[in-house]
């Protein structure tokens, strides 16, 4: 933020650019959206991983309301476990930019630079066991492996081969979100119980 305002208020144009110029794009192939768009049949003929996806405006408008959904859920979990301390607010707030970058309209594979140090400084909070931990590692590796072969990858003969590639990225990570909460949801109900009321 130190940065970030002080940026803002000498060329508040350069600084909104990226929100100004990527705001008017749609869905993008290499998007999670890309794939139930896909099974509908509503999406273009391009192949490219990081095209637009030709998905009609009403994809956006859902894509981004359920985008909402999942960060205003991220808040009123961590509302309601408010008083299990600030370790669980932390978990849930590393995870909000992970969940934001999964769930977005643009995805790119450098994203995932992100979504893997959120990942993992959410599981180091959350205080994963040892066997969570071998989980949560290992699907993080696949998705990371597999995010090489979707961009700027070459595919050798078939121009759509990164599609199994980027499902793979998508469903590794989502798991990976999964474990963590899981974990957070677990312990909360510990926390709850300890400190419930002798009846």
């Amino acid at each position: 933020m130190l940065i970030h305002v002080p940026l803002l208020l000498w060329q508040p144009d350069h600084v909104l650019a990226a929100y100004t110029t990527q705001g008017e794009r749609g869905i993008t192939n290499e998007s999670v959206w890309f794939f139930p768009l896909s099974a509908l049949g509503v999406l273009g003929e391009t192949e490219a991983v990081f095209a637009p996806a030709g998905a009609p405006p009403w994809a956006g408008v859902v894509a981004v309301a359920l985008q909402a959904l999942a960060l205003v859920g991220l808040l009123a979990l961590a509302w309601r476990m408010r008083a299990a301390g600030i370790d669980s607010a932390l978990v849930l707030a590393a995870l909000a930019p992970v969940v934001f970058l999964l769930t977005n309209r643009i995805f790119s594979p450098q994203f995932l630079l992100i979504v893997t140090a959120g990942l993992a400084f959410a599981g180091a909070l959350a205080k994963l066991g040892r066997r969570e931990q071998l989980t949560l590692g290992t699907l993080l590796m696949g998705a990371t492996f597999a995010n090489a072969f979707v961009y700027p990858f070459t595919p050798p003969v078939e121009p759509r081969s990164w599609q199994p590639y980027s499902a793979a990225v998508f469903a590794l990570s989502f798991a990976a979100v999964g474990v963590i909460l899981l974990r957070f949801v677990l312990r909360a109900k510990r926390w709850k119980k300890r400190d419930a009321p002798d009846s």
